[in-house]
């Protein structure tokens, strides 16, 4: 879910007609979180006591206490490009202001794309013109609207 739809290349065996993003995302896969790429800075935002098992909680913190690593937030800037990036920088705050604008926008139009691909036809869930929204950016492809349910 990283704002580009590639139903029409997909579909129709074509390049998607997107524009570069200026910023990247990607998700955790053993852990909740995400990272956040933009030029040279890093943001990450991670929930490592949230991970798929027990074991993997142990390996991040390094005791059996699974239960009290539950809710803690592990949330760090760094600069990819220095010459050690696992250290924290300072980051100009301009720039992680920016950052933090495509970081919420980015957080509600996900949010936005998984009531739409849950649901099962237009309802609550998301209302029409969020989903003429989530077209307009590039999250669901043109034609997905006016699809049946049962082929999203």
């Amino acid at each position: 879910m990283h704002g580009r739809s590639l139903a029409r290349w997909l579909e129709r065996g074509t390049r998607p007609a997107s524009a570069p993003r200026e910023f990247a995302f990607a998700t955790g896969g053993l852990q909740q979180g995400y990272v956040i790429f933009w030029r040279q800075w890093v943001r990450e935002v991670l929930l490592p006591g949230e991970a798929s098992s027990p074991g993997l909680v142990r390996t991040w913190f390094g005791d059996a206490e699974v239960e009290t690593h539950r809710a803690e937030l592990r949330e760090r800037v760094y600069d990819r490009l220095a010459s050690d990036p696992s250290t924290s920088a300072t980051v100009p705050e301009e720039a992680l202001n920016r950052i933090k604008q495509y970081e919420s926008r980015w957080l509600k139009n996900t949010d936005r794309m998984r009531r739409a691909l849950h649901s099962t036809g237009l309802s609550e869930a998301v209302k029409r013109d969020e989903l003429d929204e989530l077209v307009r950016l590039g999250y669901l492809g043109p034609d997905w609207i006016d699809r049946p349910a049962e082929r999203r």
